[in-house]
């Protein structure tokens, strides 16, 4: 006769095995669940930068170039290029649409290099794709302070009351502006000429409202003039072909008048400097000017 009790070491045998077959079963479960839902591993999107194999020899003001190309698997969603100089960072450029294609992309890409001499400055190129996968490089270099000049030949500006001519003129474009267009144009100006009975001379934009019929200009910028300098004759103003003589010069406002010939120093609000050579000159508050100037066309920092 079979016994009503159970031989308790095989009902815990039992237990246990049934216990490992559904633990089993519930990680095969588990892991082809793992499997269906996840895929296998996205690949990130990849990033290459060629160009530009000697950043040390940049300057300001000259042209960086570099090819870039993005590949992505996982379909392009955007490219961004930042730049960074310590704590000054700003965007370049973004781009969320127009790629060669749905997985690939590659363009040239140009930076012209700004007044940052001796600083780090940081490129980061930074790709994102539609499955949230990220890639970025940074490129880093340090601009040569830039020695170009701006050089204006030839130019005439009237006095007060020349009918027709400006006596405002921009160090930056060339362009000479009459009293009526002054205000419109006040970012531009830093050279401002007056003349009265036999005296020429030159007045800061900022101080245009101290003469006899002109009246302040708002937004108008410091310039500093100094006469009579004896650092330079007509001769080596003819041959500056840089900033060199100039950039380090201290340069001390004085308050003269010139004549033809003369030669005078100047200094811009933004820190530029620079020399003219008066070259013609018709006296008289209806009468003109005509001078050659060289300028910095960046301040050294």
């Amino acid at each position: 006769m079979t016994s009503p009790y159970r031989n308790p070491r095989t009902t815990s045998t039992a237990s246990a095995g049934k216990a490992s077959l559904t633990g089993a079963l519930l990680l095969l479960v588990l892991q082809a669940t793992l499997v269906a839902c996840g895929g296998a591993e996205a690949t990130r999107p990849a990033l290459t930068l060629e160009g530009a194999s000697n950043p040390s020899t940049l300057k300001v003001g000259e042209t960086l170039s570099l090819k870039v190309s993005l590949q992505a698997e996982g379909e392009i969603q955007s490219l961004d290029v930042t730049r960074k100089v310590e704590s000054d960072e700003k965007s370049l450029q973004s781009l969320t649409s127009s790629f060669q294609s749905a997985t690939a992309h590659t363009f040239d890409f140009s930076y012209e290099v700004e007044n940052f001499p001796g600083k780090s400055i940081v490129l980061t190129f930074k790709a994102t794709d539609k499955q949230g996968g990220t890639a970025s490089k940074e490129y880093t270099f340090i601009p040569q302070r830039s020695t170009a000049l701006r050089e204006w030949k030839g130019i005439t500006l009237g006095g007060p009351s020349h009918s027709t001519t400006g006596n405002f003129f921009s160090s930056t474009t060339g362009e000479v502006f009459t009293k009526a267009q002054a205000s419109t144009n006040v970012a531009k100006i830093d050279v401002v000429y007056m003349a009265y009975s036999s005296l020429s001379y030159f007045v800061s934009p900022s101080k245009v409202g101290e003469e006899e019929g002109f009246e302040s200009i708002p937004g108008a910028t410091l310039t500093e003039y100094q006469y009579a300098s004896s650092t330079f004759t007509a001769a080596q103003f003819d041959a500056m072909g840089d900033d060199t003589a100039i950039a380090n010069l201290d340069i001390q406002e004085s308050e003269d008048a010139f004549t033809n010939g003369s030669i005078m120093l100047f200094k811009t609000a933004d820190g530029r400097k620079g020399i003219i050579k008066i070259t013609g000159r018709t006296s008289g508050a209806a009468g003109s000017i005509t001078m050659d100037v060289k300028v910095q066309k960046y301040p050294a920092r």
